[in-house]
């Protein structure tokens, strides 16, 4: 989960850059899906618009 908690805490980070706090200001306003086994809606609980699709179940949600 080390991207995810990177993610989270850049848009107060001191030393962050202007633009990569509004990427990450974007990343976390936009929907997205997850695609694995072993997530839990739990840990993306920050991110209340991200899917999670079991690995086994991505080509039937494709299509």
């Amino acid at each position: 989960m080390e991207n995810r908690d990177h993610g989270l805490s850049l848009p107060s980070h001191a030393g962050a850059t202007e633009v990569r706090r509004q990427i990450a200001v974007r990343m976390k306003e936009i929907d997205k899906v997850a695609v694995s086994n072993r997530l839990s809606p739990d840990d993306l609980a920050e991110y209340n618009n991200t899917e999670i699709v079991i690995h086994a179940e991505t080509l039937a949600k494709l299509l």
